[in-house]
């Protein structure tokens, strides 16, 4: 299940003073994330959440120029790779 914008400046926070990493999990990151400080791992799963958008269809794409924005805030990038049992 998802953390509450509080759980998550908490462990962003406590991650800042312990000076270890964060990782976002398949959600992508949200303010919170980026305001506790803390050195962020953005995971990238198969939704791509905060580096896809959807097309008319209704099919969710991967988009570089979004990547690229987010990026800029994360000190590493870990990508979920699938093997074939979802999209």
């Amino acid at each position: 299940g998802a953390l509450s914008d509080r759980a998550i400046l908490a462990l962003s926070s406590g991650a800042k003073h312990g000076n270890f990493y964060h990782n976002t999990g398949e959600g992508s990151m949200s303010r919170f994330h980026k305001e506790g400080g803390g050195d962020l791992v953005w995971n990238i799963g198969t939704g791509y959440f905060g580096c896809g958008v959807f097309k008319k269809d209704g099919s969710r794409v991967f988009d570089p120029n979004l990547f690229a924005e987010n990026a800029q805030d994360a000190k590493m990038i870990e990508i979920k790779l699938s093997q074939g049992a979802k999209p």
